[in-house]
């Protein structure tokens, strides 16, 4: 077993500065490192976040284009939805949701309806914040050359969710 350091001691008095207080955890996790995930086989630039422009808003996903350095590789990049934010919900905690469209649908609890719109709106043109995911995002879309499994989330940066639709 590895040797652990002597901690200090604080004494009646004397102020605890935060150079001490965080020498416990250091001390006994001196021998122990902790490496991040692999990033090799196939999962180059899992969890990084990486900026991109909406070109087309679905219900599941967002057609997307690389943001960076002032260019745009022209690359089309398919980034899931959050997913309490994906139109696939057909209901959460026991409410029914159905979607008028990608951004407008109709709870219903059973007792009461309202109608619910995301909030800030997703819009084409807008930039969001995503990260690849290992093993993708669980979202597929179907494309000309067959099924495609979308590998990168929206990571919500801008908080959105779904609101009361005041003006229904």
């Amino acid at each position: 077993m590895a040797q652990v350091g002597r901690i200090k001691k604080a004494r009646k008095g004397e102020p605890i500065r935060a150079r001490d207080y965080n020498q416990a955890p250091n001390l006994l996790n001196k021998d122990r490192v902790v490496k991040p995930p692999s990033q090799t086989d196939g999962a180059r630039g899992v969890g990084r976040v990486k900026r991109f422009e909406i070109t087309e808003i679905s219900g599941d996903y967002l057609v997307c284009i690389p943001k960076g350095s002032g260019q745009e590789s022209g690359e089309t990049v398919y980034i899931a939805r959050p997913y309490l934010l994906q139109r696939s919900r057909a209901s959460h905690n026991e409410v029914d949701f159905t979607y008028t469209d990608d951004q407008t649908r109709t709870a219903d609890d059973g007792v009461d309806t309202e109608t619910q719109v995301v909030v800030p709106a997703y819009v084409v043109g807008d930039e969001i914040d995503a990260c690849r995911v290992i093993g993708g995002a669980g979202v597929t879309t179907t494309e000309d050359d067959g099924e495609l499994t979308v590998q990168w989330r929206d990571v919500n940066t801008d908080g959105r969710f779904w609101a009361e639709d005041p003006d229904a």
